[in-house]
């Protein structure tokens, strides 16, 4: 009964673990963006990210994917949350955080 117990509860470990699967971020999106404000977003293959008014840094940190959405870790300042996002093309759309309103970034 004990070892039944036992698998029984290494399984629902697993698979809460699993549910909670953070990805890395689609390779697409490493490179240089630009939105309306001349703001440049920098995304490296190391899923770093650095956005930037000319030589300004707004933001800085890491990026990754959990549950559809980018998990933005951020350097900068001790803080992380999660934004809505869309790629296609040369196009990069995300939400701002705590806001109705979206960042439009395209491809430099």
């Amino acid at each position: 009964m004990r070892k039944l117990f036992l698998i029984i509860a290494l399984f629902f470990t697993f698979n809460s673990l699993e549910a909670q699967k953070v990805q890395e971020i689609d390779p697409t999106l490493y490179g240089y963006w630009i939105n309306m404000d001349s703001e440049v977003l920098i995304i490296q293959p190391n899923n770093t990210f650095t956005r930037r008014n000319g030589s300004e840094i707004i933001s800085q940190g890491k990026l990754l994917v959990k549950d559809g959405e980018l998990l933005v870790i951020r350097t900068d300042v001790e803080t992380e949350y999660s934004l809505g996002f869309v790629v296609r093309e040369d196009i990069f759309v995300v939400a701002k955080p705590d806001s109705s309103q979206a960042w439009v970034f395209t491809r430099l």
